[in-house]
């Protein structure tokens, strides 16, 4: 139950209720496919749609990598979900009924992903007695707490420049709280190159496999 920590403390909070290794999964995949995103662009398009492609073609597959590495844990829900007026859709990760995960890349570290309608209210309804001092004794047992994965792509394009969980607080205003996934995983950000050769391949292979199924 949220009543049993710290209402001010989500990162304490957040690592009892989401497993290590389910953190260290999101944190290799998120990084993995910066990589098979950029090469897939690079190698598709000319220079300048290949630009402008990127940021969507990135999101769209580490969307479908989260979809697909995290059902084998048993306490998660990842769903498709849409904003306000249904014409952008957007995944969430729900762990054990009591955190509500999404993604947003940003270009400040320091900053919440902006602000959009659905976030708003993801932390309203997550955070709404989270972080307050009139915190009830007794809270919903329906409350969850909302984090949100960002990460933001470094200078080489090809890897993120860091990967974060952050926590905004109930009015979307704020960042209270935060864990530096690749501080915690160095592992990750030491990807040997032909493990990314082997995901640019399976990448290839995917790719001819649906166009066959298409043909």
């Amino acid at each position: 139950m949220l009543k049993d920590f710290d209402p001010r403390d989500p990162v304490t909070m957040f690592d009892a209720l989401t497993a290590n290794a389910i953190q260290l999964e999101i944190c290799k995949q998120i990084y993995a496919q910066y990589a098979v995103a950029f090469e897939h662009c690079d190698e598709t398009f000319l220079e300048a749609e290949a630009k402008n492609i990127l940021p969507y073609y990135r999101r769209g597959k580490i969307e479908s990598a989260l979809v697909d590495c995290l059902a084998k844990y048993g306490n998660l829900q990842v769903v498709a979900a849409t904003n306000i007026i249904k014409n952008w859709a957007h995944r969430a990760i729900m762990v054990s009924d009591r955190v509500l995960i999404t993604h947003s890349s940003v270009s400040n570290r320091e900053e919440l992903p902006r602000q959009a309608l659905f976030r708003k209210g993801y932390a309203r309804s997550g955070q709404m007695y989270l972080f307050e001092d009139d915190c009830p004794p007794e809270p919903d047992p329906s409350m969850y707490l909302y984090a949100i994965i960002t990460h933001c792509p470094s200078v080489a394009i090809k890897t993120p420049e860091f990967i974060d969980i952050v926590f905004p607080d109930e009015n979307y205003e704020k960042i209270i709280g935060t864990i530096r996934l690749l501080d915690k995983f160095p592992q990750v950000g030491q990807v040997k190159a032909e493990e990314i050769s082997d995901a640019l391949s399976l990448e290839k292979v995917n790719i001819r496999l649906k166009k066959k199924r298409n043909a």
